[in-house]
Order: structure tokens, then C-alpha cells, then sequence
């Protein structure tokens, strides 16, 4: 068992609601802003995820060997080269075989990694050769909805919560660039089998909305105007 440390950080976010609100159309607002809130909840928590998950020290570059000087497209190669490095640890793929089919232009899927990739990256991805796209997946047996195809022994999910350096590669050659000049650098976190997890803290799990009702007074608002709906 290794032993992990890591500091702990709050985040959260409330919407402030008014007796103008509570007089007119105030459960419907209410309700409107809970689901506005619980969407930025599941995504805080998927970006916080994304960026942890881009912070290891493994990393292959699509050319040179420092993040500063990448200016090219992801390659098959440093696919490749993912997955000899993932099996050659003895790393565990994550999907088993989806088996051929007797369906016209269709392809088997062998067992595979998962690789995590914005959706900037889907044109160069799908120009690789030996590209296999969902549809012509044997048996559609998806790992998630956001699954565009495999490349080999790995099938990509497409997540832009992945990191994205801009302006932090070498000189554009065509590539995308915020500022003009420095190609942007995109993470692809290629994964085996439990290679990650995800801690709920204690009596937050998932985190937890508030709810401040309109109509009581209090030192700070002595007339009653103001509530809130949040969640941290």
C-alpha cells in the first residue's frame, strides 16, 4: 500500500435569490438554477479530475523530447509507444475483446487502453491510420457515450477537461495557437486498469448543495430580500 498525501482545497459556487424572484416565479427559478448548479458541480468535479490526471511525469511527445518544443499532431507512434510502455509495467487493459460480427464493414476491437482527448484532437485522431470509428465497431459496446474509436489497443473518449497548454509548444506549423505563434499542447492521458481513483471526502461525497430561503431576516439583511442556492 503507498501512501498518498494531498492537500484539500473547497470549491463552490451559489446563485443569490431576491423576495422579487420569491414574488413572481419563484420555485420555477428555483428549480431552474438547481439544475444550472448541479451541471457546474458534475463539471468542477470532472475538471478537477482532468487536471490531476494530466499532472504525471510519463509523458511521450509527438516530437522533441520537452513539452516546449512540440509543433505536431499527435502520431501513431507515440500511441504505440503508450502501450509499450503500459504493458511492458504489466499494466491491465481496461476493456476485454469486442468480438467480430457477422456484419458488412465491420472490425473486431482487441482489448485496450483508454486514452482521454479533447475534442480539438478528433480530426488528427481520426486521420491516423488504422483508425476504427464507434460505427464500425463489430458489437457497439461502448465504454462511454463520448467513445469515438480505437487506434490498436486503444480507444479514445473524448473529455475537454484534458489540459491544454496554450502557447506552451514550439513554433506553429499549422497547428492550433492562441497566440499566433506557439502551437498549443494538448494532454492525452493514455490509462490502464485501475490507474487512477477518485476519493469522496468524508460528509461531502460528491459535494452538497444549500439552500437559503427567502423571507428571513437576519443581521445582514434585516428586510428579508435575499436567499441563495448553492453548492460546495
Amino acid at each position: 500500500v503507498t501512501e498518498v498525501e494531498a492537500t484539500i482545497k473547497q470549491y463552490g459556487r451559489y446563485i443569490q435569490l431576491t423576495d422579487v424572484v420569491k414574488d413572481t416565479s419563484f420555485e420555477a427559478g428555483v428549480n431552474s438554477f438547481s439544475s444550472v448548479l448541479g451541471d457546474d458541480l458534475a463539471c468542477t468535479l470532472e475538471q478537477l479530475n482532468a487536471v490531476e490526471l494530466c499532472s504525471g511525469t510519463n509523458a511521450i511527445f509527438s516530437n522533441g523530447t520537452q513539452r516546449n518544443a512540440v509543433n505536431t499532431a499527435i502520431t501513431k507512434e507515440a500511441i504505440k509507444h503508450a502501450v509499450r510502455l503500459l504493458e511492458g509495467n504489466y499494466a491491465k487493459k481496461v476493456t476485454s475483446i469486442n468480438n467480430a460480427a457477422n456484419l458488412y464493414n465491420t472490425s473486431p476491437i482487441a482489448p485496450a487502453y483508454v486514452a482521454f482527448c479533447h475534442s480539438d484532437l478528433r480530426g488528427d485522431i481520426e486521420a491516423l491510420e488504422g483508425f476504427v470509428p464507434v460505427e464500425k465497431y463489430a458489437s457497439q459496446k461502448l465504454i462511454h457515450p463520448t467513445e469515438i474509436g480505437a487506434i490498436g489497443q486503444v480507444r479514445f473518449l473524448l473529455n475537454n477537461f484534458m489540459t491544454v497548454a496554450k502557447d506552451g509548444g514550439g513554433t506553429s506549423t499549422g497547428m492550433i495557437c492562441t497566440g499566433g505563434s506557439k502551437a498549443d499542447v494538448y494532454c492525452v492521458p493514455v490509462v490502464a486498469k485501475d490507474a487512477f481513483g477518485v476519493i469522496d471526502h468524508t460528509g461531502y461525497g460528491n459535494g452538497k448543495m444549500y439552500y437559503v430561503p427567502v423571507g428571513e431576516p437576519s443581521k445582514g439583511d434585516p428586510l428579508a430580500q435575499k436567499g441563495s442556492v448553492g453548492y460546495k
